[in-house]
């Protein structure tokens, strides 16, 4: 799951800078945020990459049956993951928002 987790953030990082490098209709200011924004997602990428290392601790960890570090690996990984899952949620939010603003904008040139 940590290596689906993974390349969804890592090709929804890539839709925001093809997006963001769209030069028609994004200016180089909203690029700029736009850039910003995908370095967030790919940050949660890497959260969760090392939450994968973890995971394969905490595995070797429990077949030693050492279980005072296990419980506290078990959660710094489940705050490591929390904390991606949130990072990515607050970067296609906010690029979610940024795209129905450009979209309301491109629908009033039209009009």
């Amino acid at each position: 799951m940590h290596l689906t987790m993974f390349s969804m953030f890592i090709l929804c990082a890539n839709f925001q800078l093809s997006i963001g490098a769209y030069g028609a209709v994004i200016v180089k200011e909203n690029s700029a945020k736009i850039f910003m924004l995908s370095m967030f997602t790919l940050s949660a990428a890497f959260l969760e990459l090392a939450d994968l290392g973890l995971d394969q601790v905490l595995k070797q960890l429990e077949a030693a049956s050492l279980s005072q570090y296990y419980l506290a690996l078990n959660g710094i990984e489940s705050i490591i993951g929390i904390i991606a899952v949130l990072i990515f949620c607050y970067s296609l939010d906010r690029f979610m928002a940024f795209l129905k603003l450009k979209t309301l904008e491109l629908k009033n040139v039209v009009h």
